[in-house]
């Protein structure tokens, strides 16, 4: 009788041992397919991030053209200060005369 427990005590502990594998191998198993999906994720990501590198630099503006918008810039606010200060002196100008020619005078 001690032999037929040993051997059915042996066929439980296989039993067991072979469920825990079971729930072992689901696991590992579903892990490595977390794995892969980082994996392709993470190769998603360093394309776009190269492409993204490629597009920054590829527009940037060049020292030159941004010299020349520059030089356009400078010569409208040039031209606008210009007029500005005519139309100051201009009406300054009347204002003196006006000035000088009031008639209440001493």
């Amino acid at each position: 009788m001690a032999s037929t427990a040993t051997i059915d005590l042996i066929w439980v502990v296989n039993g067991l041992v072979s469920v825990l594998m079971l729930i072992l191998g689901a696991l590992v198993g579903n892990i490595w397919l977390e794995i892969k999906a980082l994996r392709a994720a993470k190769h998603n990501h360093t394309t776009e991030l190269a492409a993204l590198k490629i597009l920054v630099v590829g527009d940037y503006v060049k020292r030159e053209e941004l010299k020349d918008i520059m030089r356009e810039v400078t010569g409208e606010v040039r031209t606008g200060f210009q007029q500005i200060e005519r139309k100051m002196e201009s009406n300054l100008s009347q204002l003196y005369d006006e000035l000088k020619n009031k008639a209440d005078k001493h």
